[in-house]
């Protein structure tokens, strides 16, 4: 068993953008009132005060709000870049750790300008395909910066080993440095219901998010399970054109985007299955919260650790990415035969939240 000693005599520090319904933003708080609960001081240092974890943060963190409170968002920004720098030249905790990539790059450059002796640490949550596979110039700076800076960094943590592999082709950073941890798992303590006949998807309303696919697969579904439904839950860009696709299929009576919720884990629950269409996925923290209610996963084999979260098929049905025949098919055979709870449970043990922040602790101390 690991010894934090050093840490817990110390505060640490952890970074995020806000407290907004993403899975990076869930894992730090996850990690923040874990480590206060280990006796950890703990300094939560986030850009915008808004979000709906922002409740779920333990009152016994401390913490720090960057952005100013004008209406001018780069004024905003450049009050928390001052401010961040302050932080680092008069707090120097004894690591500091941030999350999503643009926010990264705002942290490590303060943490220079600021000299400070802190371990600056990056957290990266997802693969590189949004800035690879475009020719935007934003994207090519940002990649620029991020292999710049990244390697000064003392580690950089990837939430699956598909992360971890696209951080070291992409970034050209030493394997040595970049330490996979998983993202850690916790759910309310639950009774299981009895399931109900609805399929369920959750994330952004995003095109990388693809639920254009998951509607086309159900249209198809539906044929041969006319008593069962789709609730899609999250909000985002996409939410006029998906309510198009509906209108047109003629699903308005069988589909709901239900928007955002901020517990999902009833919907977890009583889904009769879990379907999850993304493009590409840095850890998927759906599939494993879906897996730890009970509920079978069908997935498109994307790029990243879709196939990684799901044992290679052993904890739940991979489809050919874009094929939705495929996944219609799939769909269909899981709801005849689903996978067993206790199957789905040893696929989640590798997520265990005090393991996962124990691995967090290590690399912080």
């Amino acid at each position: 068993m690991p010894s934090h000693k050093k840490v817990a005599r110390r505060n640490v520090a952890l970074a995020s953008t806000s407290f907004s319904g993403g899975g990076a933003e869930k894992v730090m708080v996850i990690l923040a009132n874990n480590f206060v609960n280990k006796g950890v001081k703990v300094d939560f240092v986030v850009a915008k005060d808004s979000g709906p974890y922002k409740e779920s943060l333990s009152k016994h963190v401390n913490k720090i709000v960057l952005s100013g409170n004008t209406s001018i968002a780069l004024v905003n920004r450049l009050i928390g870049f001052f401010r961040l720098i302050k932080y680092f030249r008069y707090n120097n905790p004894v690591s500091f750790m941030s999350t999503l990539r643009e926010f990264n790059v705002f942290c490590s450059i303060a943490h220079l300008l600021s000299r400070s002796k802190s371990k600056i640490i990056v957290r990266e949550a997802e693969t590189l395909d949004p800035l690879v596979n475009t020719k935007e110039l934003k994207s090519k700076i940002l990649l620029f910066l991020m292999k710049f800076l990244y390697r000064k960094s003392d580690c950089v943590v990837a939430n699956s080993d598909a992360t971890k592999k696209d951080l070291e082709e992409h970034l050209s950073l030493d394997n040595k440095k970049v330490k996979r941890i998983y993202n850690p798992l916790i759910l309310p303590e639950h009774k299981s219901p009895e399931k109900e006949n609805f399929i369920l998807g959750c994330g952004r309303l995003h095109e990388s998010k693809n639920f254009s696919d998951l509607i086309l697969a159900f249209s198809n579904v539906k044929k041969r399970h006319p008593d069962f439904k789709l609730v899609i839950l999250g909000e985002g860009s996409e939410r006029e054109n998906l309510n198009s696709l509906i209108n047109e299929l003629g699903l308005s009576e069988s589909v709901t985007l239900a928007g955002f919720v901020d517990n999902p884990y009833s919907y977890f629950l009583r889904a009769k299955l879990f379907v999850h269409t993304s493009k590409w996925e840095g850890f998927g923290y759906v599939l494993a919260e879906a897996m730890a209610c009970g509920t079978s996963v069908v997935a498109y084999d994307s790029k990243g650790a879709i196939s990684e979260v799901l044992g290679q098929g052993k904890y739940g049905r991979l489809v050919e990415n874009g094929n939705v025949k495929a996944l219609s098919d799939s769909i269909c055979e899981c709801i005849v035969s689903p996978y067993s709870s206790d199957t789905l449970k040893v696929g989640t043990e590798r997520f265990n939240v005090d393991l996962i922040c124990d691995s967090y602790l290590d690399i912080m101390g």
